[in-house]
Parts: C-alpha cells; sequence; structure tokens
C-alpha cells in the first residue's frame, strides 16, 4: 500500500525462500512463512530506494495503510498475532 502522502510505499512477504528445494510441485508448501514488511521511499518514482526492512513476528498476508497515514494495518495467518 502507499502512504496517503505518496512518499512511502509499504510491502508485506507473504512467503520467504523456498527451503533448499530448486524443483517443486507446490511452491507455497516449499516455501517458509514471510516475515518481512519493507518500506521504500518512493518519493522519485524513477529511483526507488528500500528505506526500512523489519522483521514481523507473524505471517503477513496483507498491508493498508490507514487514512489519516499515522498507522499499518497489517493481516496475518495467525489470529491470535499482535503486532506493535
Amino acid at each position: 500500500d502507499v502512504h496517503p502522502g505518496g512518499r512511502w510505499a509499504y510491502v508485506v512477504e507473504s512467503y520467504g525462500r523456498l527451503r533448499g528445494a530448486e524443483r517443486v510441485d507446490d511452491v507455497y508448501a516449499a516455501a517458509a512463512a514471510g516475515r518481512l514488511l519493507t518500506t521504500i521511499d518512493v518519493a522519485d518514482p524513477r529511483q526507488p530506494r528500500v528505506a526500512a526492512t523489519t522483521e514481523l513476528p507473524a505471517s503477513p498476508l496483507s498491508i493498508q495503510v490507514a487514512p489519516n497515514g499515522r498507522y499499518l494495518l497489517i493481516g496475518t495467518d495467525d489470529p491470535s498475532a499482535e503486532l506493535l
């Protein structure tokens, strides 16, 4: 998702790297759970840059920036997970 001000883009990693296999039948079953939130500075869209990478405690599935830009809402596959 993109911050309302347009400077920051946020990306969550839903799936991580494959666990030692080059060819698999089911890439989703073979991939490790994702754990990263990446903040990208898109002030200059021709030259975006990674501003920060944050490890999350749970497997993120989706992300949304609150309309006021103050909060990131992150959905996970663990209903008991808290992301603060």
